[in-house]
């Protein structure tokens, strides 16, 4: 990989005939100190020294700004950094190149303060959009004093750290191996953060592609035995905490899969002459990324090797063909937490658990970096843990998630959740939260995404809650409540005849609210009042409704019309427009979320005891049409024929009327 190179911009000012020539010196010098200092201090990621490059003179004008822009686009500069300790011409000395980062470092001497400069310039990037950094010391200098004091190296190290890895994500791809399917955690690759932020490419493959390579054994056979053979030197198997441990056999064969699975993952990130020279053009040019994500682990871990060993060679700085510039890959997606004086104690906890046992956690980010959870290590990193450390745990109970089932067609495909961590390998949620999912469990996939700073999860779990997305913004209706069997229970429970005793009823609210005091049989309708505020009235009529000529209102025979007044069922049947409709949308209106919220809660599961009460059960017989509805069906499908017949006869006479626009046998087709 080329890596972007940084270039130095002595400017001066321009006044010749004593002024210009007096600074000369002392400017150029200033550019020499500075690239000094930031060669000896920074490397590039393959562990070489950064390289600077100069001006060719100082620039006191237009004409030297242009010239040291063309040398700097020749020599493949990637972050500017302009020096000067004088007043300059600040439009005509800046740097007006869009697309790299720029910053100004202007000298705080005893003459001429490069501070004046360094204002006037500021301005005119700031009012041409162009941003630029301002790097000033707080102490002042001597004229001729070439050092760079401590704040100001600072300052110049922060900017161009920041300026390389900008210029070097620039025009690189994101490579997205699999789908966004990682089970655990979740991931998603937001493509405009990429595009628009970093200004990088986004690029996916299909976790096939890697079955491929190594079914058809597209990569390095030289370089595959070099590295399995390293890997076995320098790789030692830890103990295999398999109920049935795999045999030498087995293990050999996943460890070969693995060296595979990493050499695949970086031709696929960055190419391979090698397989240029084998014939596979495509597949030997690579997907020009800098970064990579594993995202396929979920299902790809069912059944093959998973992706920690690939994860752990490629984002290491070595490996069997030595030292290296790091290719980054992330398998996983945890919860960041701080440590505090309050939770210390338990995230110790989590580390000593490991990776592998839940509650556990993956690394710990220190100021030294980042250090990788390992069963030889974790006892020594619980000890060393400090307060400001950050620890990437496992999710645990009460962690706010993204939960999505694509496609996303409206707002509420992905909403917040919080986790509760249960058994066994499948997503569980709530049944009444179903229908914006689009969701009806045949095999649906759903993908579960956690928020990464506390930021996010505060945003998360204010905006996008469930309970906050109760009332659908296409509508301005319910699109979450009961469903299903909840409508079958309720129908039981609050249809006329639906007698309780006390200790009937009790075992129905149990846990959910408490029976009114004194009174010994309740209705159904009572009981499904009980979870009403007293001051919802409502009246509506329900899915019985045979739209008679004169409604009887609170006397219909089937119920259709449902009356509530000041919170007390007193006619009809609640259906899916009592769960999901007309008493929902008035209580979120009048009492908010929160309250919404408990009445779903409640309803779904007081819906569900009386479904289980009654009973309800499916014959064969009921699944046969009977004889008449047989008729009618065969009446409307005679007509539809005899209606067709009449169209066709007519186009062919000629008499066929055409539709407004069409000819006459593309009014003949619609």
């Amino acid at each position: 990989m080329t890596y972007p190179k940084i270039g130095i911009r002595p400017t001066i000012d321009g006044r010749e005939g004593g002024v210009r020539e007096s600074l000369e010196e002392q400017v150029m010098n200033m550019a020499e100190s500075a690239a000094a200092f930031l060669s000896g201090n920074l490397k590039y990621p393959n562990g070489e020294a950064v390289e600077c490059i100069i001006a060719d003179s100082c620039i006191g004008g237009v004409a030297e700004a242009a010239a040291t822009a063309s040398k700097f686009e020749k020599e493949g500069v990637g972050v500017s950094l302009t020096v000067t300790p004088a007043w300059c011409y600040g439009s005509e000395t800046i740097d007006m190149n869009p697309s790299i980062p720029k910053a100004i470092w202007g000298f705080n001497g005893t003459e001429r303060p490069g501070a004046v400069y360094l204002a006037a310039a500021l301005a005119g990037h700031n009012q041409k959009g162009l941003p630029a950094f301002g790097i000033y010391g707080k102490d002042v200098q001597d004229a001729g004093d070439t050092s760079i004091p401590e704040d100001v190296q600072e300052k110049l190290l922060r900017f161009v750290k920041a300026g390389l890895a900008v210029a070097m994500m620039k025009g690189k791809s994101y490579l997205s191996m699999g789908a966004v399917s990682m089970g655990i955690a979740g991931s998603i690759v937001d493509a405009d953060f990429f595009q628009e932020y970093l200004g990088m490419r986004n690029e996916y493959i299909d976790m096939t592609e890697f079955l491929r390579r190594i079914d058809e054994e597209v990569y390095d056979k030289d370089e595959f035995e070099r590295a399995l053979a390293w890997t076995k030197e320098n790789c030692k198997e830890g103990k295999d905490y398999n109920k049935t441990p795999k045999s030498g056999d087995e293990k050999n064969t996943e460890w070969e899969k693995v060296v595979k699975m990493a050499i695949i993952a970086r031709d696929l990130m960055v190419g391979n002459p090698k397989l240029i020279e084998k014939g596979f053009g495509e597949e030997g040019l690579g997907h020009n990324a800098i970064l990579s994500g594993f995202q396929g682990q979920r299902q790809w871990t069912d059944y093959q090797p998973n992706g920690d060993f690939l994860e752990a060679i490629l984002c290491s700085s070595f490996d069997w063909n030595g030292k290296r510039a790091p290719y980054l890959v992330a398998t996983e997606l945890t919860v960041p937490e701080e440590v505090t004086e309050r939770n210390i104690k338990r995230l110790k906890k989590h580390i000593l658990n490991g990776s592998k046992v839940h509650p556990g956690a993956h690394n710990v980010l220190t100021g030294f970096g980042r250090k990788r959870i390992m069963e030889d290590n974790k006892e020594e990193i619980s000890k060393t843990l400090e307060e400001g450390d950050v620890v990437e745990r496992h999710l645990s109970d009460g962690d706010v998630v993204i939960f999505n089932r694509q496609p996303s067609l409206h707002k509420q495909s992905m909403m917040c959740h919080h986790v509760r961590v249960m058994p066994h390998n499948t997503f569980r949620l709530n049944t009444a939260v179903c229908s914006p999912y689009n969701a009806d469990f045949d095999g649906d996939e759903m993908n579960l995404h956690v928020p990464q700073s506390e930021e996010a999860m505060a945003e998360v779990d204010i905006l996008m809650k469930v309970q906050e997305n109760i009332i659908s913004p296409r509508f301005g209706e319910p699109v979450i409540g009961g469903r299903h069997d909840h409508i079958t229970g309720m129908y039981f429970l609050t249809k006329n005849g639906s007698e309780f005793t006390r200790p009937e009823a009790l075992e129905l609210v149990r846990t959910l609210m408490k029976l009114p005091k004194g009174k010994e049989k309740f209705s159904g309708k009572d009981i499904f009042s009980l979870l009403l505020p007293k001051d919802i009235t409502v009246t509506y009529k329900n899915k019985l409704c045979s739209k008679c000529d004169l409604c009887k209102e609170e006397n219909c025979e089937k119920e259709a019309y449902v009356s509530i007044k000041n919170g007390k069922l007193v006619s009809g049947i609640i259906d899916s427009k009592g769960m999901t409709g007309i008493p929902l949308n008035e209580l979120f209106i009048r009492h908010g979320s929160d309250v919404a919220r408990e009445f779903i809660d409640n309803s779904t599961r007081l819906s569900i005891r009386s479904f289980m009460k009654y009973g309800f059960s499916i014959g064969m017989d009921e699944q046969n049409l009977p004889a008449e509805a047989k008729e009618k069906i065969e009446i409307i499908l005679s007509d539809a024929e005899a209606r067709a017949d009449d169209l066709i006869n007519a186009y062919h006479r000629g008499e066929l009327v055409a539709v407004p626009g069409k000819s006459p046998i593309d009014s003949l087709e619609d």
